[in-house]
């Protein structure tokens, strides 16, 4: 089975041998490379082909969020998890923006880094709980538009199943919590995508979350 290849881009030396040392433990992962700024994030992406970026934001000369744009203009398949020592709006407005894998702060348990970057590679976005929660109280003080059409087509159930993935919860939870099976979870996110013209569980978040579909 092939190993995850990971790239670590943070211009702090100790992060990122840290980082290192925490994915050397995992069976299914590893680094394949390490970059000091975003520039030399784009160029390794370029010649290592990692299956996953771990980037942090705040970097000399070109940042994260300006190197993931390019990134993922250009090698849409790459997943981008953003390792941020900071949660402000800015931040995090700017990151779900991108439509990029994920958002997870640098003082993180280590096991839910690494749960991220399984969960992104699966296929599903994920956002810090902690994030989650200031993402949805500033937007539930925002004047929130009036519901588009669409928005009614989304049955009581798949509302139930955004809300919970709003929270943090993977599909498995998803699954428990609501006494279904992983494989009708599944199904329901398809159907959301499908109605509210999404591709990834952040992106069917924020749609809700912008229409007031579903309040903090």
């Amino acid at each position: 089975m092939a190993k995850i290849r990971i790239l670590i881009a943070d211009d702090h030396i100790l992060i990122r041998k840290g980082l290192c040392q925490v994915v050397k433990h995992e069976h299914d992962m590893e680094v394949v490379g390490e970059a000091d700024d975003g520039s030399a994030a784009i160029d390794m992406v370029e010649s290592l082909h990692p299956d996953v970026v771990l980037m942090d934001i705040v970097m000399p000369g070109l940042n994260g969020i300006q190197a993931a744009e390019r990134i993922i203009r250009n090698h849409p398949s790459v997943k981008i998890l953003f390792l941020s020592g900071y949660d402000n709006q800015e931040y995090i407005s700017a990151v779900v923006g991108l439509h990029s894998a994920g958002y997870v702060l640098k003082n993180s348990d280590t096991k839910m880094i690494i749960h991220a970057i399984r969960s992104i590679i699966r296929g599903d976005s994920f956002m810090e709980p902690g994030v989650v929660d200031k993402m949805l109280y500033t937007l539930k003080t925002r004047k929130q538009r009036k519901p588009a059409k669409k928005g009614a087509l989304l049955t009581g159930r798949e509302l139930q199943v955004i809300k919970l993935g709003a929270k943090g919860l993977g599909n498995k939870d998803i699954a428990a919590y609501l006494h279904i099976s992983v494989r009708t979870v599944h199904a329901h996110w398809r159907n959301i995508f499908k109605k509210l013209e999404v591709t990834s569980r952040m992106d069917a978040v924020m749609e809700c979350l912008k229409k007031g579909f579903i309040t903090a």
